[in-house]
């Protein structure tokens, strides 16, 4: 599944797309044989150590043909024989290397698998032919050995089932041509249709056998890969709604007070599995005590008459783009906005983290927000300005409430602030 979810993402990145109107949709149109990503899937999952697996068998079994043939007789009494082994031992130790070793070789199994399906066929007839001048060929020469390679061909070498069946049908009936033609004799002639016709229905069975455990295997594997993909899916889902979540929240709360809430509500609940309990997420007080920090309040001066003169659709645009402007202009100062009052905006430098340079963040912060009023006024022609109050002291701040969230800030400090703007002079 790790495997699968590394491949999955990566497609991912350009096929999902993005969610509207709070639903998420995935490229889901139907998992084929055909996909790209399934191939990718069954050669890592299962095409890639079967075939090393064979590879493994075929060496071993070749080895030990060598071995006996050294013990039993003279390797130069059957030097095709030899050859043709040793050959097909080096290739299949340069392809086991070059699987095992280089992952972008996936693109080439069907040329390794007919190599590999060659060799075994050059291996049954040069054991078949290379037995020496008197000996006979008989028609069920070399049958295990070629049945073998009609079971590695289904359920071993990485081909598809048309792939399987169109080796598998080759291999059973070269060797039915080939071994009928080199046993025939007038003499023998009746005992070897007998013995041809068995060879075909033993290499039938092998097929439809290998064919059907080929098809189950298939059926299997897109179905686990489906389910996992639909797994693999419902994580990502999961973790994109949660990261919409703790956006959302996050733009509502600060991320020190969010993530306190968050960790006592989930202690709360591990305590008992009764959420019914739980209707009131926040009887706990989230209020924290801070020192020295500054407190802006500005309000837009000539609100009333720019109301009055843009409709309420103008006024609303106008409104969240300045206010937009004055949410970046509190980020670059170091400012944390508290919330807006109709055409009122507060915000407070210190906090969470107590900054040294509070006092002149606001103050760098109301000029701005000064320049830039001013360059609305320019830019619409109506008489508006910015009041700016500021003091700097103690404040409370933190969650109240029962029901919901509300992040403030309270202490005298924060009402002299409010009395300062509300006395000011516009500009």
């Amino acid at each position: 599944e790790g495997e699968l979810h590394c491949l999955w993402w990566e497609r991912s990145q350009t096929q999902t797309k993005m969610p509207a109107k709070g639903k998420y949709f995935f490229n889901d149109d139907g998992c084929k044989i055909t996909d790209p990503l399934y191939e990718k899937y069954r050669y890592s999952s299962q095409q890639h150590p079967l075939l090393l697996f064979l590879l493994g068998i075929v060496f071993a079994y070749c080895v030990t043909l060598i071995v006996v043939l050294c013990v039993r007789d003279d390797p130069r009494e059957h030097l095709a024989f030899t050859i043709t082994v040793c050959m097909a031992s080096a290739i299949f130790i340069v392809i086991y290397v070059l699987v095992y070793i280089e992952s972008l070789f996936w693109c080439r199994l069907k040329f390794f698998a007919a190599v590999i399906w060659i060799c075994l066929l050059a291996l049954g007839y040069v054991s078949v032919f290379d037995k020496g001048k008197d000996a006979q060929v008989s028609a069920w020469e070399q049958v295990p050995f070629f049945l073998f390679i009609i079971f590695t061909a289904y359920t071993m070498l990485p081909l598809g089932m048309r792939d399987a069946i169109l080796v598998s049908g080759i291999s059973a009936l070269s060797h039915i041509v080939v071994l009928t033609v080199a046993a025939y004799s007038e003499e023998h002639r009746e005992p070897l249709v007998f013995q041809v016709l068995a060879n075909a229905v033993i290499f039938l069975c092998g097929n439809l056998m290998g064919a059907f455990h080929k098809h189950q295997i298939q059926d299997a594997s897109l179905d686990l890969y489906r389910y996992t993909l639909k797994c693999i899916q419902v994580q990502m889902k999961l973790k994109i709604e949660k990261r919409q979540q703790e956006s959302l929240l996050l733009s509502i709360l600060p991320a020190h007070i969010s993530m306190g809430m968050k960790l006592a509500i989930i202690e709360r609940l591990k305590e008992t599995n009764d959420r019914k309990k739980h209707d009131n997420n926040f009887h706990s007080l989230y209020v924290k005590r801070h020192q020295n920090v500054s407190i802006l309040y500005a309000d837009i001066v000539g609100f009333t008459r720019l109301a009055s003169d843009c409709s309420p659709k103008e006024l609303v645009v106008m409104l969240n783009e300045l206010f937009g402007k004055f949410d970046q202009i509190a980020k670059e100062n170091e400012c944390m906005r508290i919330k807006i009052l109709g055409d009122c905006y507060y915000c407070v430098s210190g906090l969470p983290v107590s900054l040294p340079v509070h006092a002149k963040n606001c103050v760098k912060m109301g000029l701005d927000m000064c320049e830039a009023i001013k360059q609305v006024r320019e830019a619409t022609g109506v008489d508006i300005n910015m009041r700016v109050g500021i003091h700097s002291g103690n404040v409370l701040c933190g969650v109240i409430g029962l029901r919901k969230w509300q992040y403030d800030v309270w202490s005298h400090d924060v009402s002299l602030a409010n009395r300062m703007e509300s006395a000011g002079v516009p500009g």
